[in-house]
């Protein structure tokens, strides 16, 4: 009788096992789709910062923390005032706007630049030429 109620118990556990492992398969298809609908469409990017209200040639992602960053500042800025529509978005600070246009293209690293128009991005510090180099090969 115990032998009975042994293989029952088993048997019991693997169906549970199972029906598990098929409702986890059809969770993570369901994220992933839900994750495929949600991401812009390449192309899309400078639609969705539009809905922003904002229309920059390159987004400039970095970390006040990062020195990497910090040292491509005065860049920016010199190439801002040369007439370069670039939008800095500090990490902690615009993470909604950066997240919902560009989850698909972010690195995870820091400084990034991204650009709206065909989707291509870049990561890590550049010369002045180098970025102006990629700035225009966004427009």
């Amino acid at each position: 009788m115990q032998k009975k109620y042994k293989l029952m118990l088993i048997f019991s556990g693997i169906m549970a096992l199972s029906v598990l492992f098929a409702n986890i398969d059809l969770f993570i298809g369901e994220q992933q789709q839900m994750q495929q609908q949600a991401e812009p469409l390449p192309g899309n990017y400078a639609e969705c910062m539009a809905g922003y209200g904002i229309e920059p040639s390159v987004v400039f992602v970095y970390s006040r923390y990062c020195p990497h960053c910090r040292s491509m500042i005065p860049i920016i800025k010199e190439l801002e005032q040369e007439g370069y529509s670039i939008y800095s978005a500090e990490g902690s600070e615009q993470t909604e706007l950066i997240q919902t246009c560009f989850s698909p293209l972010l690195s995870g690293y820091v400084p990034q630049f991204i650009c709206p128009m065909t989707g291509s991005e870049t990561t890590g510090e550049m010369s002045k030429e180098e970025l102006k180099k990629f700035i225009e090969s966004c427009s």
